[in-house]
């Protein structure tokens, strides 16, 4: 038996979600607002994102410039080296974009994490929005079902640790064996 340990990226790994850094930066000024309407009209995580990061007004690069000044918890280098050295596999997944996780990651060294995300694109208009090559049939709420994830593991008989922090993290911390949960989990 395998043991994994899948890691919510934004707000665990992250003391800071960066797609709320993007959205601080370089978004509308009432953007928590904006968002808080979009969930009282029935979106859900996947369709809020699209539509907030498509008013983000900035390049890839001023975005990657903010992402290398994100800090991350502590503790999280000597968690990542823990799991490593006790052959622990950890898998990284986040409902934010996989720029951020590369970026910050690779500003503190970490280049050899798996990670499941989204894909920040442009779409026909210009507009940054995303891409889901993580998206389930039945998971109407994200872009990257962290269950499914967690369930293909289970199947294969593996022991799932589960560590998140926020509302994307509910679902897979209920199919998880174990769980390490903060803030509004």
């Amino acid at each position: 038996m395998n043991h994994v340990v899948f890691c919510d990226f934004d707000g665990t790994v992250t003391a800071k979600d960066t797609i709320d850094a993007m959205y601080d930066a370089f978004g509308p000024e009432d953007w928590p607002a904006i968002a808080t309407e979009l969930y009282d009209q029935g979106l859900r995580s996947r369709q809020i994102i699209k539509t907030m990061l498509g008013k983000l007004h900035c390049t890839r690069e001023q975005i990657v410039k903010l992402l290398q000044t994100l800090p991350i918890r502590d503790g999280f280098v000597e968690f990542h080296r823990f799991c490593r050295d006790n052959d622990y596999e950890l898998i990284l997944m986040s409902e934010g974009v996989g720029l951020s996780v590369e970026t910050v990651l690779h500003e503190r060294g970490i280049d050899d994490l798996r990670y499941f995300g989204n894909v920040l694109v442009r779409d026909d208009e210009g507009r940054w929005t995303t891409e889901n090559p993580h998206l389930h049939p039945d998971c109407h709420d994200c872009g990257n079902c962290k269950s499914a994830h967690i369930i293909e593991r289970k199947n294969r008989g593996d022991a799932v640790v589960y560590v998140g922090d926020g509302p994307t993290d509910r679902c897979p911390a209920q199919v998880a064996d174990i769980l390490f949960a903060t803030n509004y989990l």
